[in-house]
């Protein structure tokens, strides 16, 4: 997202108008391709200024799984080998998925203020606009409008989180949730996400193409530090991105009612279609142990609203990223944490203090409920070597392991 700022729908309106008018929509992009075709055009790559995925059919298909999946069987099949999903109808249980029209959000909620982007196909260096929500509702049907918004509170009883995810350690982990609202037509950019992602289709439909993780060095994401390619999706110069010609990808049809989940780290391009489009997702962290006592305390019902769970430190990633190192082991003796973390912690001396700190119970082993008992900011200051040190929730820089 770009800057945001305070501005008048009409404004607005007159901006987008303007810049269509300086800067033609690349929908336009069979024109310009025979505008500019030349005699070598026969020889051009396979999908060469033409949109992403055009270069060849999708290689597989993923799973679609007509019930939610109980914790243990979402974390044992799809969040540990990293897998997506499609769970078809599943935002369906959701009282947003009935409740969320135009005119209940703008009678319930029309006050809210909202952020929103001005264009449909994504450009991340664009500016951000504030407007109340009924003004935005007002005049996103006929505008080049589109929110993208972290959902308000006061939304968060209509929303829920599925039943996959109530229990085992998953609601530790939320970094947030973002609501998608447009007149269909919105095109993202080539991209991935640092956490794991459910995306729930309320109303309209999508289109995603997936990339897997380990084909991900097939595509220059040009834009490191936003984990994104400048890639124009709508006509690909495969000379500029030459690994796009033999890019592997997965093609998947997202209905009204149906919910995605995206692994961390999926390159994932979305297009949604070109009626209402409404979609939330939510963000969380990798799970790298799951806690089956957690799941023997209740019965779960098909989804909880989200006002009764809490949103995790930004630093929930990075522990996921360090924990990744011990996954196989049940728990961690001294000599296994040095083994596992001796390039970044330094010394046999640091090794031990750190160790001394996670081993809560003294008994001389590290379990992973001690590793995940620690919040989480206290838990990366203990790998200052690792990580670039973030701050924590109260803004402040992290201590050094020995001030803790």
């Amino acid at each position: 997202m770009g800057n945001s700022v305070g501005i008048s729908p009409m404004l607005i309106c007159l901006l987008i108008s303007v810049t269509k008018a300086v800067f033609p929509n690349t929908e336009n992009a069979k024109e310009f391709k025979m505008q500019h075709a030349t005699k070598d055009d026969e020889a051009s790559p396979r999908g060469h200024l033409e949109p992403l995925g055009s270069h060849g059919p999708p290689t597989g298909k993923l799973d679609i799984v007509d019930n939610v999946p109980s914790p243990p069987e979402f974390y044992q099949r799809y969040v540990r080998p990293s897998k997506p999903v499609v769970l078809k109808g599943a935002a369906r249980s959701l009282p947003a998925f009935q409740l969320w029209t135009d005119e209940y959000l703008r009678k319930a909620n029309g006050a809210l203020e909202v952020e929103v982007e001005e264009g449909k196909k994504e450009d991340r260096s664009l500016n951000v606009y504030v407007m109340t929500l009924k003004q935005f509702l007002d005049n996103y049907l006929d505008e080049d409008l589109y929110l993208v918004e972290s959902l308000k509170p006061q939304l968060h009883g209509d929303f829920g989180l599925l039943r996959c995810l109530l229990c085992g350690g998953f609601t530790r982990l939320l970094q947030d949730t973002i609501m998608w609202l447009n007149s269909g037509g919105t095109k993202s950019v080539l991209h991935y996400d640092d956490v794991d992602n459910i995306n729930c289709v309320l109303d309209g439909d999508k289109k995603v193409l997936l990339v897997d993780k380990n084909d991900a060095h097939h595509i220059d994401m040009d834009r490191a530090e936003g984990g994104y390619s400048n890639v124009d999706v709508d006509m690909v110069d495969m000379y500029k991105y030459p690994g796009l010609q033999d890019l592997p990808y997965y093609l998947v049809n997202l209905s009204r009612g149906d919910c995605l989940y995206l692994p961390a780290r999926w390159p994932h391009h979305v297009r949604s279609g070109h009626s209402r489009s409404l979609a939330v997702n939510v963000w969380f962290a990798r799970l790298q142990w799951f806690d089956e006592e957690d799941c023997h305390k209740r019965e779960l019902p098909d989804f909880e609203p989200l006002h009764n769970y809490r949103f995790s430190s930004t630093n929930e990633p990075l522990r996921s990223e360090i924990l990744a190192k011990a996954v196989g082991m049940n728990e961690l003796n001294e000599e296994d944490l040095w083994n596992c973390y001796s390039s970044f912690l330094g010394s046999r001396n640091q090794s031990q203090k750190v160790f001394r700190f996670l081993d809560a119970d003294g008994d001389g082993l590290v379990s992973w409920r001690e590793m995940y008992a620690i919040d989480a900011d206290t838990f990366v200051k203990l790998f200052p070597w690792l990580f670039k040190p973030k701050t924590n929730l109260e803004g402040q820089p992290p201590r050094p392991v020995d001030e803790l």
